[in-house]
């Protein structure tokens, strides 16, 4: 359609529009022709419109609402100028009266771009082209057809402000600017360069002569860079870091950043402009950053608390920048939330002010230590240890601080009730010694100094070999340690003589009970010690007069019954006699009746004997053990053997000979009716200062530390053993039968009074 039948058209309309503004838009479609070329005018994508010769719209399609947002009856009769960016009034207005003096004839084409107000306030770039069609009969007016460039002039102006970049960056960049040429085998060649000394250490003639290739170290670069020209030529910037051996021979890291150009002819990706820059530096402190940074937040991921850092400004408020995922564990609360209710919420009202004047002191570039109570979220109370630590700028002044917490309620738990048992162990009337596992104390309580009648504290330091007790007490806890390894810990009970410091006065039997503990991996000893003395005098007491009682029932059977006895044997000897020559016929139940008697002269001496088995008009200990070995060889048919030092008797207390006397009986009796033993041997010998008593058997043996706490007889053997100052052990196994060992004193110790 040329463009006086396109203005003729489309002229009969805006005819039609102008004049009948309060009738129905659409005319009457004179032929099919008309009808159809309304049709495309109206439903046209782009903007047509005519105006008469003051500027006054009298047409506008449809698409004025799409593009511009007013109905076509928004701009009837209203002036263009209304509508223009107020830079572009002057230029338009210029442009409308050249074409107004253009002749319809000799109809002119004019394209012009300008602003347009959108009806929703915003400006839209338009570009228009014009036909003077006022001298037709039919339009009457200047017909526009316009279409919206505000893209396309958007994109314009960044394409202006990126070539304004690039000059700049060509200007002051520090590093080396470069455009390359594809050449027909699709190669890209270097067509200029600028700053190759500051990056590749060469001149640019040298740079032309070596070749960018030359420069690279790195395998695999020659595919990577195939890689790339494939997406420069796909219109793709490209930005990539590589490593290059300067001609100077440093190995240095380079950032580069490649843009492809189109030839505006061929709009193929022929040319490329790039920047290159020295990042060296640039990569150690972002690579040493990132090292820092990942250790900073793995340190902070890993405490057994929390990391955070704040703000801080004059007045001493903070507000929470960042934290590690244990605050929100702590106070059942995020980083927003609590910084949304404030550090006063969780803050006890004793503690603002104290907190205020901390941070003043971090702001001063001084570094905090606290440990205080909390509020948390959840409306519990924790205690923390809080240390902060100021964050000095480079200008020096102080606005973010770093702080670490750790929650130490479980500890103030414990420490309050250390403080207890402290206060328990100050006030107790048992002695208490902490020793570690040389030997050495580390602590005592006054009990305990007031045992060994020592000043409070003095004996901290000291190895306990020198306390003056009897056994020592460092040999005792050497010999329990297998023992109380085996027992798992329970505590070992054992009895000591301590020495009075002070001639004339008794000494003192201790009950100790030893506990083995671990304190942060090193072994210690813990040992309670408990003034026994009057109740082991009055056990000893009951124990001797049990003792002198069964020695006198034993004397009462052996020499009173046992005489008496003896006196009816002889008797029924003499009438038997008289019996063989007066009556023959009762001589054999006279016979039978003094077998009976002498059964019970014999039945008497053993429980004589075994009421009073020790007696040292009788031989003493040692004999005793020897005629217990032949007694109870005889008894379970097995060999039971008996090497006895009579050297120990001397000097031996009868008491305390009959509690070896039947530790040995207990001892060689468990092992004949529980160990299934066959052979069993009996020592009594010395062993330096003391004296030693050792059952040895070759049965199945039995685990001490399960059986000790139901055996009553091992139990008793102990008891015995306690009650001479003495010490037992027990060592048995499985596969290697048991040894007892008794060790005990060979003199006698005067006992305190009390």
């Amino acid at each position: 359609m040329t463009g006086e039948s396109y203005a003729t058209g489309v002229g009969g309309v805006g005819r039609l529009r102008a004049g009948t503004k309060n009738r129905v838009r659409r005319g009457v479609v004179r032929s099919g022709g008309d009808a159809r070329l309304r049709a495309l005018t109206e439903h046209a994508l782009e903007i047509i419109t005519v105006q008469d010769s003051t500027g006054l719209f009298t047409y506008a399609n449809e698409a004025v609402v799409h593009h511009l947002g007013y109905s076509p009856d928004e701009l009837l009769g209203r002036n263009a100028v209304d509508f223009l960016h107020p830079d572009d009034v002057t230029a338009m207005r210029d442009r409308f009266r050249s074409i107004l003096a253009s002749r319809d004839e000799h109809a002119e084409r004019n394209r012009f771009e300008y602003r347009f107000r959108h009806r929703g306030g915003h400006w839209l770039w338009l570009e228009s082209v014009a036909v003077n069609a006022l001298a037709n009969p039919t339009v009457l007016g200047i017909i526009a057809h316009s279409r919206d460039i505000t893209r396309r002039k958007a994109n314009e102006h960044n394409l202006s402000l990126n070539h304004a970049r690039y000059r700049t960056v060509a200007e002051l960049s520090g590093g080396a600017v470069h455009e390359y040429v594809m050449n027909g085998e699709g190669i890209y060649e270097l067509e200029w360069v600028l700053g190759t000394d500051r990056v590749y250490g060469c001149s640019e003639e040298e740079y032309r002569r070596r070749g960018w290739q030359s420069f690279h170290v790195t395998d695999g670069w020659e595919a990577a860079s195939l890689e790339r020209t494939q997406r420069y030529l796909q219109g793709e910037t490209v930005e990539f870091a590589v490593i290059i051996r300067r001609a100077d021979g440093h190995l240095r890291w380079m950032e580069v950043k490649n843009r492809p150009l189109a030839d505006p002819a061929t709009g193929k990706f022929t040319r490329l402009v790039g920047v290159v820059v020295d990042i060296t530096d640039r990569k150690r402190a972002a690579d040493a950053l990132r090292e820092s940074e990942f250790r900073y937040r793995t340190v902070a991921e890993l405490t057994s608390g929390f990391v955070y850092e704040a703000t801080v400004d004059a007045n001493g408020e903070a507000v929470i920048a960042w934290a590690s995922p244990g605050l929100e564990t702590f106070f059942g609360g995020s980083v927003e939330e609590l910084n949304r209710l404030g550090w006063r919420h969780v803050f006890f009202p004793a503690d603002h002010e104290s907190a205020i004047e901390r941070r003043k002191r971090l702001k001063r570039g001084e570094r905090t230590v606290v440990e205080l109570a909390l509020k948390t979220l959840r409306g519990d109370t924790r205690w923390i240890h809080l240390a902060n630590q100021p964050i000095v700028g480079l200008d020096g002044t102080v606005t973010r601080f770093i702080g670490v917490v750790h929650d130490i309620t479980d500890r103030k738990a414990n420490e309050e009730v250390l403080r207890s048992q402290a206060l328990a162990i100050e006030v107790m009337h048992e002695g208490v010694v902490l020793s570690d596992s040389g030997g050495v104390i580390r602590m005592t309580n006054p009990a305990f100094d007031r045992m060994f009648s020592s000043v409070a504290g003095s004996l901290i330091g000291k190895h306990l070999c020198h306390l003056p007790c009897d056994p020592p007490l460092d040999r005792r806890i050497a010999e329990y340690a297998d023992e109380a390894t085996a027992r798992a810990g329970a505590p070992l009970v054992s009895e000591l003589t301590v020495r009075s410091s002070h001639d004339g006065e008794g000494a003192l039997f201790i009950e100790a009970a030893i506990t083995s503990l671990v304190l942060r991996g090193e072994r210690f000893w813990l040992t309670m010690l408990q003034d026994a003395t009057s109740r082991r005098q009055l056990e000893r007491e009951v124990l001797e007069a049990s003792n002198r009682e069964q020695q006198r029932i034993g004397n009462d059977l052996h020499d009173g019954l046992g005489q008496e006895l003896t006196g009816i044997a002889l008797l029924l000897r003499g009438l038997e006699n008289r019996t063989e020559r007066a009556a023959p016929e009762l001589s054999p139940a006279i016979e039978e009746i003094a077998l009976l008697v002498n059964d019970a002269i014999f039945t008497t001496r053993a429980l004589a004997r075994g009421l009073s088995p020790v007696t040292f008009d009788r031989g003493g200990l040692a004999l005793a053990l020897e005629e217990l070995a032949r007694r109870l060889s005889a008894m379970f048919h097995i060999n039971v053997r008996c090497e006895a030092d009579d050297s120990l008797d001397r000097g031996l207390e009868s008491v305390n000979a009959l509690h070896l006397y039947r530790i040995a009986q207990e001892a060689v009796t468990n092992a004949a009716q529980h160990g299934s033993a066959g052979q069993v041997s009996i020592e009594l010998r010395c062993d330096g200062e003391r004296g030693l008593l050792r059952i040895e058997d070759n049965g199945h043996g039995f685990n001490p530390a399960v059986h000790q706490p139901k055996g009553l007889g091992l139990r008793i053997m102990h008891y015995r053993a306690q009650m001479m100052a003495g010490s037992l052990r027990i060592e048995s196994g499985r596969t290697r039968g048991t040894i007892v060992s008794c060790w005990f004193p060979r003199g006698t110790l005067p006992i305190s009074s009390g």
